[in-house]
């Protein structure tokens, strides 16, 4: 460094300030008292300062290559995992849309997308009974509809051929064939519109229990016919009581009771027993009908309700029916926001249990 005077003589160091590669101005109160000039050390570029910062900044660039590339694969691996239940699940469905119901997608992860994953096995599990149930619906209509159709087809033929003679008992044979082939229609109708909503239920405040002796008196003739003992002294008591009332369309519960009466028949051997009773419990009224043997496995009571079904797998129709009586009988229940079930009957058969909400008037 040298320092110069106003009018740049040297006090110290180089003798000419031009000497000097770098001068400044030295100002006192805004007047120029002397310059300060120097000359940069030729031993900078090669300093220990300066090669330590030029290996920090190698280093530097080193760790911010490293952190980055480390990124890049923790990025590529974290978006592996989460892409690779995401993937299965978009699988998964194209193959639900294909119409394979029966897949199953495996669970990768224990967080939401495991709980979707679990959604969409539910979501497969109804699609496969559902198309499984409808596959058996079409089947069942069809064995239905053709029994009564081919003893038709094959009457008709004989007589054609005149193997038979059109009389009165032929004739009639017609008829229970048609009539049963038109209960059948009639049941899936029902079943059909209710289903979508378009059964109405004209409701009014009404006494099941008559509706349930009226229905037991016509059917007095099937009963004697089967030797049937029918007891229905435990409902004398509630016929009068004003408290025995539902909110109810009359002709459904009549054809609820015809239904169950009918399966009574049908399934119950001659010289049995029938049972009737009924209560009110908890503002609720509770019916049980029980029959005596034979009766039906506990495993099997909840399939009873459902279309088509028939403790028989054969599906003899011996007894006759189509199979609708009970499933019918669960949505005439349904409807009026009461409940039906099955167990095993104290008589050794079946018993039927009903509970309907019980209408109470505030005027």
């Amino acid at each position: 460094m040298s320092l110069y005077d106003v009018d740049k003589q040297v006090i110290i160091g180089r003798d000419l300030i031009t000497d000097n590669p770098y001068s400044e101005v030295i100002e006192l109160n805004g007047k120029i008292i002397g310059w300060l000039s120097l000359v940069p050390s030729e031993l900078v570029e090669g300093s220990p300062g300066n090669e330590f910062l030029a290996q920090q900044y190698k280093n530097y660039y080193i760790i911010a290559l490293m952190v980055i590339a480390l990124a890049l694969v923790t990025a590529w691996l974290f978006s592996r995992h989460l892409l690779a239940p995401i993937s299965s699940l978009i699988d998964g469905t194209y193959t639900l849309i294909r119409g394979n119901y029966r897949l199953r997608i495996e669970k990768k992860t224990n967080d939401e997308l495991a709980l979707l994953s679990d959604n969409v096995n539910v979501l497969a599990e109804t699609l496969d009974k559902n198309q499984n149930n409808r596959f058996k619906w079409m089947s069942d209509v069809t064995h239905e509809l053709k029994t009564p159709l081919t003893v038709l087809r094959g009457q008709l033929i004989g007589i054609q051929d005149g193997v038979f003679i059109a009389d009165e008992q032929r004739v009639q044979l017609f008829i229970d064939q048609i009539d049963s082939m038109s209960n059948i229609v009639n049941d899936l109708y029902q079943l059909s519109i209710t289903d979508v909503g378009g059964l109405t239920y004209k409701k009014q405040p009404l006494n099941p229990i008559q509706i349930l002796l009226q229905v037991a008196d016509s059917f007095t003739a099937k009963f004697e016919q089967k030797k049937f003992y029918v007891d229905c002294s435990q409902l004398a008591q509630l016929m009068a009581d004003k408290k025995c009332s539902v909110l109810a369309d009359k002709d459904r519960i009549r054809q609820l009771f015809v239904n169950l009466f009918e399966n009574c028949c049908r399934y119950t051997d001659a010289s049995g027993k029938i049972q009737i009773s009924a209560q009110i419990v908890a503002k609720q009224l509770h019916i049980q009908i029980q029959d005596s043997a034979p009766g039906v496995p506990l495993a099997i009571q909840d399939k009873l309700f459902e279309r088509f079904y028939r403790v028989e797998p054969s599906r003899n129709r011996g007894y006759g029916g189509s199979g609708l009586g009970l499933a019918l009988c669960k949505q005439i229940i349904d409807a009026h926001q009461g409940e039906i079930s099955t167990s095993d009957s104290s008589l050794g058969g079946l018993s039927i249990n009903i509970t309907l909400p019980e209408h109470r008037s505030y005027t």
